[in-house]
């Protein structure tokens, strides 16, 4: 079995931890300011640190899976200037490709390898280990790396050389976001036009407007349900990433930095941890002038059923 070191178990993290261990893997988890998951990781049979050098230093493996690029630029600087030679770095995380690439350089020159592995689905799937990841690097290094991969994940699609697993994850979730963003605009403006709701998303869904985010969004929408998911601020960051990627590549992202105006503006707002359904609400308040509902959960709904019960004229 497998010693690794893990930076960033939270929500995604977590449950990779979990399944590592489950395997069998000796994994000592880095925890400073978020101990949320340090009890349930501690009973499966990790061990807790508040020293990162401890989770470099004679690890086979180190896992990072981070939230933003600060505290992953944190990490490798920590990486480049005290990790161990003959260790694979499995990195998790949504990054910027060209970055990663850099990175992959500067660590081989010690002896280190790099392996962007980001993660297809969401939490649930991390701790049911039916994650799909994107992988990227050097060949030897991700087949010495892939019996531990397959422990936490169901599929293991291989991109190419380092930073393309990260790329692809950006494309993935730009699609992904600018999707959303005008399902939240569209139904926004329905609403604020008394249009029967149920009714746009059966339109909808029938036609070629259907789509698995269409599915996703306006049922939470029509019942003012949001339940935890993707948070507004990671949304932007990884819209951020995407449309930074296309200007390094002298690319068009017309739709991409349309779209990600929309979740800056949540941000603004006040909803950066909130659900990114979210959004649709806070469109809503904004067309309709409602600007102490802004973000607000049901506030559709109630417009919705408020309409219902008006008078109808012959």
């Amino acid at each position: 079995m497998a010693k690794i070191g893990f930076i960033g178990a939270g929500k995604m993290g977590s449950g990779v931890v979990l399944n590592l261990c489950g395997a069998g893997h000796a994994v000592r988890v880095l925890m400073r300011a978020n101990r949320q998951y340090e009890s349930e990781l501690s009973s499966a049979g990790a061990s807790i640190s508040t020293d990162i050098n401890s989770c470099f230093k004679d690890q086979d493996f180190v896992f990072v899976c981070l939230a933003s690029m600060t505290a992953w630029q944190e990490v490798f600087a920590a990486l480049e200037s005290s990790g161990d030679a003959n260790t694979i770095v499995v990195d998790l995380t949504t990054a910027q490709p060209g970055t990663t690439a850099k990175a992959a350089s500067t660590l081989r020159e010690r002896g280190i390898g790099l392996i962007d592995a980001p993660m297809l689905k969401g939490p649930p799937a991390a701790r049911a280990a039916t994650l799909h990841l994107l992988v990227g690097g050097a060949a030897n290094d991700i087949e010495h790396a892939m019996p531990v991969l397959r422990t936490i994940s169901e599929a293991q699609h291989l991109t190419g050389a380092s930073g393309t697993g990260h790329a692809l994850k950006l494309i993935n979730n730009a699609v992904t976001l600018t999707n959303s963003a005008i399902v939240y605009e569209a139904f926004a403006l329905a609403a604020s036009m008394g249009i029967d709701f149920p009714l746009a998303y059966t339109a909808m869904r029938e036609s070629a407007a259907g789509s698995k985010r269409l599915d996703a969004i306006a049922p939470i929408l029509i019942s003012g349900e949001h339940l935890p998911s993707f948070d507004v601020a990671t949304a932007l960051k990884d819209l951020e990433l995407y449309n930074e990627m296309a200007r390094e590549e002298g690319t068009i992202s017309l739709v991409g930095s349309g779209a990600q105006s929309i979740y800056r503006l949540g941000t603004l707002f006040g909803l950066s941890d909130l659900p990114v359904t979210q959004l649709g609400e806070m469109l809503f308040a904004l067309n309709t002038g409602s600007i102490d509902n802004i973000g607000l959960p049901g506030t559709i709904l109630k417009s919705y059923q408020a309409k219902e019960k008006e008078p109808r004229h012959a």
